[in-house]
């Protein structure tokens, strides 16, 4: 940034130089993965019945059945929620403001439809699709930062391990698919990567510690 900034003449001086990037591994990404278990355990705690358990239901499945960035999230449009040649998708808009399309699962499908029913803004094509339930702020959508906490907080209420965070939820959905059989080719599209390396570096599948040499010794 500062260089373009100088070369433009905004800037006299580039402060950065000299400055050392931190090493950042390029192999893998280091979020944790949740077991199916743990996931549909935290699937299972909002409460339906009410509209911000409905909202954060659907939250937390849209994190696990789509793998996408809490900010798409932020981003989606009631009218970014339709059917297309038979099958509900959701209209995403990714880095760099491209829109990323994507087939959803009907588990998926079925809780954003009762979220709508409950809220009554299922008509209203370019009201946010996440809402706040607040009444002053009715047609606000939820923010990233509220999304991060919501998701920390059921992940506590889940007894889930420490480190667990929303990007959990990406590298999750790109491990399980995966390992059930989905092409890379598919999963990159899916969750809106532009080079496929990006994918394998949230592949978890090369983790496995159940063939860990540790649990043969005998002492």
């Amino acid at each position: 940034m500062f260089k373009h900034l100088c070369g433009k003449q905004i800037a006299h001086r580039n402060p950065t130089i000299g400055v050392k990037r931190p090493r950042i591994s390029d192999r893998e990404v280091t979020s944790p993965v949740l077991t199916p278990a743990q996931v549909r355990k935290m699937l299972e705690l909002p409460d339906p019945a009410t509209l911000k358990g409905a909202r954060d239901r659907a939250i937390l499945h849209i994190l696990f059945y789509t793998g996408c960035r809490i900010s798409e999230i932020s981003s989606l449009r009631v009218g970014d929620f339709y059917e297309d040649g038979g099958y509900w998708v959701l209209d995403f808009v990714v880095k760099g403001g491209k829109r990323n399309k994507l087939a959803i699962h009907q588990e998926l499908q079925i809780t954003i439809m009762d979220y709508l029913a409950m809220s009554g803004h299922g008509q209203e094509k370019d009201a946010p699709l996440i809402m706040s339930v607040q009444r002053d702020y009715l047609r606000e959508p939820l923010r990233c930062r509220q999304v991060n906490y919501l998701f920390h907080k059921y992940a506590r209420m889940a007894d889930l391990p420490d480190g667990i965070r929303p990007h959990s939820a990406r590298a999750t959905f790109i491990t399980n698919a995966l390992e059930n059989g989905a092409k890379i080719e598919a999963v990159q599209k899916s969750v809106g990567h532009e080079k496929i390396n990006t994918t394998q570096m949230y592949d978890k599948r090369r983790v496995n510690h159940r063939e860990s040499a540790s649990f043969a010794v005998r002492w």
